[in-house]
Order: C-alpha cells, then sequence, then structure tokens
C-alpha cells in the first residue's frame, strides 16, 4: 500500500534451455534421422549427448533448483512459510520476488532497486518484465494514486463458467444457493460408490478437469465451496453423471 513500491512480473523464453543437466544422457534418433559412421569398416549408428533440459523427466527440478539458486546467491533469504519467496532488505528498502517455476512477481520498493534486479536478472536469464496485472491466475489492480493492491480471479472464475456453464444453461440462469446439501455425503460414501456402474472415458475426464479448476480456485480465494470440493474429489476415480451435475453446481 505505498505508491512508490514497483510491482512487476517476469517470464522467460524458453526457460529450461538455460541450463544445463549435469547428466548427460546418450539418446538415440528417430528412425529416419538417424546417422551412421564406419569404424574399421563397419557401419556404426551414432548417439548424442543430451545435456538440456526440455523433454527430460527431471527438467522442472533441475530448472527450480538453479533458478532458486539464482536468488539466493544475489543476497536475498527465501522464507520460512515460502521456499519459493525471497527477500532482500538494505535497511528501510527492499525487493521482495515471488518465483513459481519461470514466472516471478516482482515489488521493490523503489524503481532504482528495481532496475538492478531487473538488469542483473536479464543478464543471467532471457526475460521480459512488465507491470504485474496477472500471477497465477489472479487479476492484480493496482491504485495509480495510493499504490494499494487488490487481488481477485473473477476473469478466471469467469472464463470458467463460460466453458463449463453455457449461455442457456439452467444453472447460469438459475444458480444453486449453496455448494452442497446433506445428500452429498451419502452420494459419495463408499457403499454408495461401491454400486455405480464403469463411467465412460468423456464423463471422467471432464469430471476430474473441472474438480481440478474448482479445487484451485477454492484454496486460493473461495474456501467456502472447499468442503463440497474435497467431497466430490472422492468420486473422480469413477464419477457418475449426477456427481458431474453437483460439480456444475458448485462452479
Amino acid at each position: 500500500n505505498h505508491p512508490d513500491c514497483v510491482f512487476e512480473h517476469s517470464d522467460m523464453a524458453g526457460a529450461f534451455l538455460h541450463e544445463k543437466n549435469p547428466k548427460r544422457i546418450l539418446a538415440r534418433l528417430p528412425e529416419g534421422l538417424r546417422t551412421h559412421q564406419y569404424v574399421n569398416g563397419e557401419k556404426v549408428e551414432e548417439y548424442y549427448w543430451v545435456d538440456n533440459l526440455y523433454g527430460r523427466h527431471d527438467a522442472g527440478r533441475v530448472f527450480v533448483r538453479a533458478h532458486r539458486q539464482y536468488f539466493l546467491d544475489r543476497g536475498f533469504v527465501a522464507t520460512t512459510a515460502e521456499p519459493c519467496i525471497f527477500v532482500k532488505r538494505e535497511g528501510e528498502n527492499f525487493v521482495i520476488a515471488s518465483m513459481y517455476v519461470d514466472d516471478v512477481a516482482w515489488v521493490a520498493s523503489s524503481e532504482a532497486l528495481m532496475a538492478i534486479e531487473r538488469a542483473a536478472y536479464k543478464e543471467r536469464y532471457r526475460a521480459d518484465f512488465a507491470a504485474c496485472t496477472g500471477f497465477l491466475g489472479t487479476t492484480v489492480e493496482r491504485c495509480a494514486v495510493t499504490g494499494a493492491v487488490r487481488t481477485h480471479q473473477r476473469g478466471h472464475i469467469e472464463r470458467m463458467a463460460e466453458k463449463w456453464l453455457p449461455e442457456g444453461s439452467r444453472l447460469r440462469e438459475k444458480p444453486a444457493d449453496r455448494p452442497c446439501d446433506e445428500k452429498l455425503v451419502s452420494l459419495v460414501s463408499p457403499a454408495a460408490r461401491e454400486g455405480y456402474e464403469e463411467c465412460s472415458p468423456v464423463l471422467k475426464k471432464a469430471y476430474q478437469s473441472l474438480l481440478g479448476e474448482l479445487l484451485y480456485v477454492c484454496l486460493a480465494r473461495r474456501g467456502d465451496a472447499l468442503y463440497a470440493i474435497i467431497m466430490l474429489g472422492r468420486g473422480a476415480s469413477n464419477p457418475t453423471t449426477e456427481l458431474f451435475h453437483r460439480l456444475l453446481m458448485v462452479a
């Protein structure tokens, strides 16, 4: 809530290419692209060392460890509550960086401090900086006069509603008055789920997709619907059309 603070967001291009994996792996090219050499008159197929990270199972872990180490090397201190939030203080001045893979939200007490960190970061990574208007599905609005920051997920929720509750939907015209009722517990009880017929792959995919979207919103903003989502999560492995309808009621 300070008008002089700088609030920015940075994003990398080709994030995983910034790091090399210390464990090199020999890879065989797909058929049709393979090359050969002749060794002592014998035709031998060539394999190639893979040391960049894209396509490897450990890519995310290696990149995040190196990215995190960058902030520690710059004199930031990771908070005890969240190891990917870093703080650097110089007297009353500060820079805070919140990292999620290659996305970073920055808050600095002055433009001068932010300029130093921005230049150092761009020297290490190929990244673009801009005013922070959103981060991880959350909209960020800032008052130009007072500097007060307000966050919400209205846009994310509206896009989710447009996807799952199209125009003309009965639930859109008359939304449910609460996320669940007393009947829900019995619907997802072990005895009830044992009697469910095997669901179609289409229903299962749609159910799990919507469940994940709603869980994210509930954990971030709407704790009032979290109990319903947890109960409905019990039916994720074999949902019914009634359970899917109840998910739509939460949306």
